[in-house]
């Protein structure tokens, strides 16, 4: 039997009131970039793991709604606290992003948004993406004391200590979250999903280095990394390090009109995912796209949950 190599899509959904360069100019251009996205993934066979702001849960209360029961995508948390604060947030933030906050400002933060969105859509979230990739020590900690299960907090190799963003050696690979190193494997029952990339490569894009991944964001071939290179080499680096789970992973945004087809994203999206077909087909693996509800499930199939140490 073909060894799966499983693949995670993911839209951050970025409030349209703060008009900035990442977040749409409207509800409805907010609607059309994600309900885009998902159409392009059921063009393609790839579900969409969804993580929107407070803020646009609210504004868009009755597409959330929709996606209950729906296989194809699921809805978790993605925030940047100075964003709540700015739009409704009102307990105490000595931090604008998540990687200066003490625990018990993380938690009630953490806690005022999923109620939140349980009062406006009926979804209790357990999956969260941090603002910037912004963490410090207690995140996967909170995280588990807040009630939710899986993250997306990390991207290895980035280095922005402004935002509290630095993972320069952080654990590369999909892992069980750690109470007090969020850069390592730990005994949380928390899976923590980083974006997949080459490791071998670094590129100063954006003002800040990091290492080649899939967004769609990112026109990485027009810089010399074409998809297929940075899959086959991660591909080859999971392979060398004994990685039991292995998996690709693609972060796009809301400010992205994906109901366009034109749109450069929206070609990439497609290059990304055809590419990851050939890959897959060439060198002998199965590709399983899934959303990070479905992704944890496998996860504790092939590496199961050992519990707390004695």
């Amino acid at each position: 039997m073909a060894r799966p190599v499983f693949f995670l899509v993911s839209q951050d959904g970025e409030p349209v009131q703060l008009n900035n360069e990442m977040a749409p100019k409207t509800v409805e251009a907010s609607r059309a970039a994600h309900q885009g996205l998902w159409r392009i993934g059921d063009e393609m066979g790839f579900p969409v793991t969804n993580f929107p702001h407070v803020q646009v849960v609210e504004e868009l209360a009755s597409m959330w709604k929709s996606t209950v029961g729906d296989e194809r995508r699921t809805v978790g948390l993605h925030s940047h606290p100075w964003k709540d604060k700015l739009l409704g947030y009102e307990g105490p933030l000595s931090s604008p992003h998540w990687g200066g906050l003490t625990e018990d400002e993380q938690i009630r933060l953490l806690k005022w948004a999923r109620q939140k969105i349980l009062d406006k859509t009926g979804i209790l979230v357990h999956d969260f993406r941090s603002g910037n990739f912004s963490t410090n020590k207690s995140i996967h900690k909170t995280l588990a004391a807040a009630g939710f299960t899986g993250s997306s907090c990390s991207a290895p190799g980035h280095d922005k200590k402004d935002t509290f963003s630095s993972w320069p050696n952080a654990e590369p690979y999909p892992y069980w979250g750690n109470e007090g190193d969020p850069f390592r494997k730990g005994t949380l029952r928390l899976v923590e999903f980083p974006q997949s990339m080459d490791l071998s490569k670094i590129a100063n894009v954006n003002g800040y280095p990091r290492h080649p991944d899939l967004t769609p964001d990112i026109a990485w071939p027009d810089f010399g990394f074409p998809y297929k290179e940075t899959m086959n080499n991660s591909l080859d680096q999971q392979l060398e390090a004994g990685n039991p789970f292995l998996y690709f992973s693609s972060l796009t945004h809301n400010h992205v009109d994906y109901s366009n087809d034109q749109e450069p994203q929206s070609v990439r999206i497609r290059e990304i995912f055809e590419t990851a077909k050939e890959v897959c087909a060439e060198r002998g693996f199965k590709l399983v796209p899934v959303t990070l509800t479905q992704a944890k499930r496998y996860y504790e199939e092939i590496c199961p949950y050992a519990g707390a140490p004695e």
